[in-house]
């Protein structure tokens, strides 16, 4: 998954031949219209569910979304939306190490909004939080690590002008103090 998620990358970047792409991909069963790149892409969201053991599995999950960023590329959306559901607190702690804290913080801040019904099924949720539901696991230890590394930065002045991280440290931390 880690190299076919850097092939998907390289053929975005046109660092690959494209002939030679299509090659890989017909070997790999992935042919179609439109760009290699396009299907390199996915190739990857077909095969990457298919990868992990069970549903809450995210050992490909991982292994695709660091080589990803390791690269300095987003995240596509459908394999953002499929570790959130997988796994939020790794996801979490994914974007953190690879010095994403705004992405980061946002994930942790749709995670806390989750538990408390909005945009719930984002996160395979079925209910909001309430005295008499059950109970809700939320990722304390990602959350510390990233209030800490937050709060380590409100003083940075990339970190309030540039990325807005300052709002979402208050935000974030009056969330999830509360």
């Amino acid at each position: 998954m880690e190299h076919l998620a850097g092939n998907c990358v390289a053929l975005s970047r046109d660092c690959i031949n494209e002939e030679e792409a299509w090659v890989w991909l017909a070997e790999n069963h992935a042919i179609g219209v439109g760009k290699a790149s396009e299907q390199a892409w996915r190739l990857l969201e077909r095969l990457l569910p298919k990868a992990e053991d069970g549903a809450k599995q995210t050992r490909c999950h991982r292994a695709a979304a660091r080589k990803i960023l390791s690269l300095d590329c987003s995240l596509p959306y459908w394999l953002a939306a499929s570790y959130k559901l997988r796994n939020p607190g790794e996801l979490i702690t994914v974007y953190h190490q690879a010095g994403l804290l705004e992405e980061a913080a946002q994930v942790a801040l749709e995670l806390l909004d989750a538990v408390l019904g909005q945009g719930k099924k984002c996160y395979g949720y079925t209910t909001p939080l309430h005295a008499d539901s059950p109970s809700v696991w939320l990722p304390y230890s990602s959350f510390d690590r990233l209030v800490l590394e937050l709060e380590a930065n409100q003083e940075d002045p990339t970190f309030v002008e540039v990325n807005g991280l300052s709002s979402i440290y208050s935000y974030f931390r009056f969330s999830y103090n509360n």
